[in-house]
């Protein structure tokens, strides 16, 4: 099936979710008006590995080769697969293994990025949204929890340069996540539009200030107000937060917008909020669930970089570009993805007192947990 022209490339910057785990008529139509840089899964799209692996097949084979497929494989409790990938534990497992024997957690977490995008890759997924780099330094805190590192914020940046170095060495792409920090907001995101106070955001940005030397493939902001970079737009259309991560902060590579459909800013249009975060200096718009507002978007995102060429023309580059920060490598660890997922659990546990005990594998035994619910958006039913 052969695409439709388009002379802006303006679809390359417009990454969007798709409903089902086929290709029906109505996405293949809506793919090929489109023509998105992206594709993001979630469990939705997902029944089984095989099917996974022939579904970015198909997309490829409908959207051309240089298509990016990304989904959220953070671990703990953000995963979308609910089998056949290996499942790690959240970052706080490393972040509590890390108080005690850093070199120990960051080699720990090198092996899991590199499992995770061996598998990843293997699937045809290439782009991963993940590690989260926000400074969990609140207990009032929503939407991160044991999705952070911990509060320590050289701990995290090394963690995270471990981890994303990891992927990447296995042809798989990390996303440094949430510019400038979702640490200490009080309002999840998905619901609505946080604000953090100017102190404390210093310390936030010290993991994204590495992100540069480590490599990061891509950095996704967040919809949220930090007043210390501006005190009255949302980072996800203003300009002041990213010129401070491109100037301050030297971040050169790809920057990528959280979902335009969440909470935070769903009292704008979609369009408008599009067209902000492109004024603003983003490279990718991620818009993950509804057609309708993907091709609202789209025709927006085609009326004004017609008009915005030279910024429109940098950002592809940088996409070009961005692709380079994945490569094979040789030398794969010598532990199997379960062993190192296996020793990072009992890394993050702080025994006060006496032997850690094993669990036996056979035999009859109980295992008890507490009622499981979701508390964001962005974690999937457990199964």
């Amino acid at each position: 099936m052969s695409m439709q022209h388009d002379p802006l490339r303006a679809g390359r910057r417009l990454w969007v979710g798709i409903p089902t785990p086929e290709l029906d008529s109505k996405t293949i139509d809506l793919l090929q008006d489109l023509q998105p840089g992206g594709v993001i899964l979630f469990r939705r799209n997902i029944a089984s590995p095989d099917q996974v692996f022939r579904l970015t097949g198909e997309l490829r084979e409908l959207c051309g080769d240089s298509l990016h497929i990304c989904i959220d494989q953070e671990g703990g409790r953000v995963v979308r697969f609910p089998e056949g990938v290996t499942f790690f534990p959240g970052n706080m497992s490393l972040g509590s293994w890390a108080c005690h024997d850093l070199q120990a957690a960051c080699e720990s977490a090198r092996e899991q990025g590199w499992h995770t995008g061996r598998e990843l890759s293997a699937l045809g997924i290439d782009v991963n949204l993940a590690p989260c780099v926000d400074l969990l330094s609140s207990a009032k805190s929503r939407g991160i929890g044991s999705r952070s590192f911990g509060s320590d914020p050289q701990r995290a940046l090394k963690l995270a340069s471990a981890l994303g170095e990891g992927m990447r060495s296995a042809g798989v792409l990390d996303c440094w996540k949430h510019f400038p920090g979702l640490g200490r907001v009080t309002v999840d995101p998905h619901f609505g539009l946080p604000t953090t106070d100017p102190q404390g955001t210093e310390v936030d940005l010290i993991p994204f200030s590495g992100a540069e030397d480590a490599g990061a493939g891509l950095i996704m902001t967040s919809h949220v107000i930090a007043r210390a970079l501006d005190s009255e737009n949302p980072v996800t259309t203003s300009g002041n937060a990213l010129k401070a991560l491109r100037g301050n902060l030297g971040y050169s590579g790809v920057i990528m917008t959280d979902c335009l459909e969440m909470g935070g800013v769903s009292d704008q249009q979609p369009a408008d909020v599009a067209e902000g975060s492109i004024l603003a200096g983003h490279d990718v718009l991620l818009v993950s669930h509804t057609p309708e507002i993907q091709r609202e978007i789209h025709r927006r995102m085609v009326e004004i970089l017609g008009s915005e060429n030279e910024s429109h023309q940098k950002s592809l580059r940088r996409l070009d570009r961005m692709k380079d920060k994945a490569g094979l490598a040789d030398g794969s660890p010598q532990r199997s993805g379960s062993e190192v997922a296996r020793d990072i659990c009992r890394g993050g546990v702080s025994l006060l007192k006496g032997n850690l005990p094993e669990a036996g594998l056979s035999g009859d035994w109980s295992l008890l947990l507490p009622k499981q619910f979701s508390h964001s958006p962005v974690e999937d039913p457990r199964p």
